[in-house]
């Protein structure tokens, strides 16, 4: 069976990629604890792997370190044909994991970073976000890993020097190319399926970008698809949201408004979990159909500079404290939905619900992936959101479609 494989830096964003290609067919899991272990290829019945490295917020030689021997491996297996996940608003160590990519696989790299209907597109090298370049953004102040720049040749030499770009056209076909990363400007759908024929002509084998050109991959690769089952889903929603993104913030403040329960969490009970008050969230949620758990709204991230590095380190022990959190109210509330919103989050979670591998399904809202987990307590479905996607009514979204669904099976396109 033909296989893909797909290396990600952080874990929201490799179940983003995972879920174009599994809403169309394509059987695919993601790996999620952040190692290099790749056994997961050798189930005959997943047509693609996605690699969750947890690289995002790394050193730059860290990163690419991960990316290369991961490479490595993936050539011991036979793999020729690799895709590597970007953030779409190019956060992290986009150019160190490229180089990474070059110097094992030693081919160049076709880079799509856009993704059209999430509002990002790539004109005359520089990458806007509904119309505004990132680096102007509310990623560009991001609190963890701000973008600082908007043209990609900045983006990528920020965290390696060597790579040699090279911009073009989305009808450009590529032929004998010189430079080693070719990126691609792209505003439209149609522009991301004409540059995957093009490439599947031109015979690239190396691939980078977001989750909007994941899609095209099944083409390019030859995968075939089948049939998509859809498990019956829980109508109560308990979310969970570590992210300090703007967008986040605003569309939890839209579930308050909605009359959703919400309970922020305090310093105290990040450092003493056992201080949370599990039975009060567990009583409003027997009492609706939505509680949600978040952490840092307060800190108004669309106002605040770059963390320093002890904030950073400390932002981590909460995203583990809430992690904690997290897993025992799912295991206390087995007839809910859990929708994890932000990477760190997500990873914290699956971390201490011991799930090392997610099987994303399809999208049940703009930016909403859902997947089933397989956990200490079996296979149970989640719902993950990264923190900078969907629209301000997400949550109402995913909700009407755990009321609507009934489970069973759905046709691959």
């Amino acid at each position: 069976m033909k296989k893909g494989l797909i290396f990600a830096d952080d874990l929201t964003g490799a179940l983003d990629t995972g879920v174009e290609l599994a809403s169309s067919g394509y059987n695919t899991v993601v790996q999620s604890n952040g190692d290099t272990d790749m056994s997961v290829i050798d189930d005959d019945s997943i047509q693609v792997v996605v690699i969750n490295t947890a690289s995002r917020h790394l050193q730059p030689k860290a990163a690419y370190r991960i990316i290369y021997t991961l490479c490595e491996k993936a050539k011991q297996l036979g793999f020729t044909q690799i895709y590597k996940k970007t953030d779409s608003a190019l956060r992290g160590n986009v150019g160190a994991e490229l180089s990474a990519l070059l110097d094992c696989m030693k081919a160049p790299i076709l880079f799509v970073p856009a993704f059209p209907d999430m509002g990002r597109v790539l004109r005359k090298g520089a990458l806007f976000i509904e119309g505004v370049p990132v680096d102007q953004s509310d990623f560009g102040k991001d609190p963890f890993t701000p973008v600082r720049f908007s043209h990609i040749d900045e983006i990528l030499h920020a965290s390696a020097e060597s790579l040699s770009l090279c911009l073009h056209e989305s009808d450009h076909v590529l032929s004998k190319p010189s430079a080693n990363v070719h990126a691609i400007n792209a505003s439209t759908r149609e522009e991301l399926t004409l540059i995957a024929t093009n490439a599947k002509q031109s015979g690239i084998t190396l691939f980078a970008g977001c989750a909007g050109f994941a899609g095209h991959l099944p083409f390019i690769w030859e995968l075939s698809a089948s049939e998509i089952q859809i498990p019956v889903l829980p109508r109560r929603m308990l979310i969970f949201s570590g992210s300090l993104n703007r967008i986040t913030v605003q569309q939890l403040h839209r579930g308050r408004e909605m009359g959703y329960y919400t309970h922020t969490v305090q310093r105290d009970e990040l450092d003493d979990p056992e201080t949370f008050p599990y039975d009060d969230v567990l009583y409003a949620l027997d009492k609706g159909h939505v509680a949600i758990v978040e952490s840092f709204s307060s800190l108004k991230p669309s106002m605040q500079p770059a963390l320093e590095h002890a904030e950073v380190r400390d932002r981590m022990d909460a995203a583990r404290s809430l992690g904690m959190i997290a897993s025992k109210l799912i295991k206390a509330a087995k007839d809910c939905m859990p929708l994890i919103i932000g990477g760190d989050t997500l990873l914290s979670v699956m971390l201490e619900l011991q799930c090392r591998r997610l099987y994303p399904l399809k999208l049940i809202a703009t930016g909403t992936v859902l997947a089933i987990a397989d956990t200490c307590l079996g296979h149970i479905p989640i719902a993950t959101k990264s923190g900078g996607l969907g629209p301000l009514h997400v949550i109402e979204r995913a909700l009407d479609y755990l009321h609507a669904n009934k489970g069973g099976t759905r046709n691959a396109h």
